[in-house]
């Protein structure tokens, strides 16, 4: 009796994408890393953990589009609907990336006080801006 040789499947295109993500990710964990321990005068900077928290949310942001809706009491009507969902997920992350870009590069102009409110601000877009975007797709849809 001949035994059959399966042979694996090769990684799609997504499975691809989400390991060079990965790989992203440890290299800027590792890149801050190595400026924390060997460049002490670019750690004293507070600068470097407003681009680090810039680059985490832009990275979480990106990813968030990715995860399966959560039909929980908390959440909003509006992402009741698996399409308004996916939609603002969708719009929520490139909004995340683009601001995240922006406010990277602003970083080196601006005084500590003004990255403070720079930071309030990105927060606050992004707590408003997908709500109203997810309000309008459903209100749009459902005429």
């Amino acid at each position: 009796m001949k035994r059959q040789i399966v042979l694996e499947e090769r990684p799609n295109s997504v499975q691809i994408i989400n390991i060079w993500r990965y790989i992203f990710v440890g290299a800027c964990l590792a890149a801050i890393l190595i400026a924390f321990l060997f460049q002490k005068q670019i750690v004293e900077s507070d600068r470097i953990w407003f681009i680090y928290f810039f680059v985490m949310t832009m990275v979480m942001g990106n990813y968030r589009a990715k995860i399966e809706p959560n039909h929980s009491e908390s959440s909003y009507i509006y992402l009741e609907d698996e399409e308004v969902n996916r939609k603002t997920k969708r719009y929520s992350g490139k909004l995340s990336v683009l601001a995240g870009l922006l406010a990277i590069a602003t970083v080196p102009f601006l005084s500590n006080k003004q990255l403070m409110l720079l930071v309030l601000g990105y927060t606050f877009l992004m707590l408003l801006l997908p709500y109203i975007y997810a309000k309008r797709s459903y209100f749009d849809k459902y005429k």
